[in-house]
């Protein structure tokens, strides 16, 4: 197996750390993040410019983690379905 490759257990770990974060939505606002109204970060090093690029990123990252897991599972799937048919 190829060691770049996640193991379920590792799957396993993302989705449990996924789950344990603040629901969602998350959005930004210049260098901070939020959840509604409710400040979930402040990103407060490097330049200006740096810091907006980065709360933006954070703010993504609960929906693109979630929606990233989601296709590795569709792609396990269709992959463990070709296999079974190609075996």
């Amino acid at each position: 197996m190829d060691s770049r490759r996640l193991s379920e257990a590792e799957l396993v770990a993302i989705e449990q750390r996924l789950e344990q974060t603040t629901p969602g939505p998350w959005h930004s606002d210049e260098d901070q993040v939020f959840v509604g109204e409710e400040v979930l970060a402040d990103v407060c090093c490097g330049e200006i410019d740096r810091a907006v690029a980065d709360a933006t990123f954070l703010a993504h990252t609960r929906a693109d983690v979630e929606h990233l897991l989601a296709e590795v599972r569709a792609l396990q799937h269709e992959l463990a379905g070709l296999q079974r048919r190609g075996a």
